[in-house]
């Protein structure tokens, strides 16, 4: 199944909706859409939201991006956080480890929350 890939901008967010396959075939495009935000955003990047209720298959080249997309928002100090995973995409962020690297929430409530944790570890990394 292709990747969908629908970005919607909110107040200091970005939302980005994932449907289908995050794989080799579709992974640049994600790092496409993220560096044009980066662009955009140059001085003020929001938060990163990724939705992935959706996410149908993940491969090595999908994970990939999404470690560069997370190293890319926290080197710029804003967290990238997942939101939603789909029971498969849970499972692979699991086995691979990632699932304790990235912000991952179910809701939309529990957003605040993960930046908040995420400026608190960024805190307490540079001091």
């Amino acid at each position: 199944m292709d990747l969908k890939i629908e970005v919607q901008n909110c107040e200091d967010r970005v939302h980005v909706t994932l449907t289908g396959d995050l794989t080799s075939e579709s992974a640049p495009r994600l790092r496409e859409i993220a560096t044009d935000l980066e662009e955009t955003h140059a001085s003020d990047l929001p938060v990163l939201v990724l939705s992935f209720l959706d996410i149908t298959y993940i491969d090595s080249a999908g994970l990939g991006t999404l470690v560069f997309l997370h190293k890319a928002w926290q080197g710029r100090g804003k967290p990238m956080v997942i939101l939603r995973l789909s029971p498969l995409a849970k499972k692979f962020l699991r086995t691979t480890g990632l699932l304790r690297v990235f912000h991952v929430v179910e809701t939309e409530d529990d957003l605040p929350a993960a930046i908040e944790r995420f400026e608190r570890e960024l805190e307490s990394t540079e001091g």
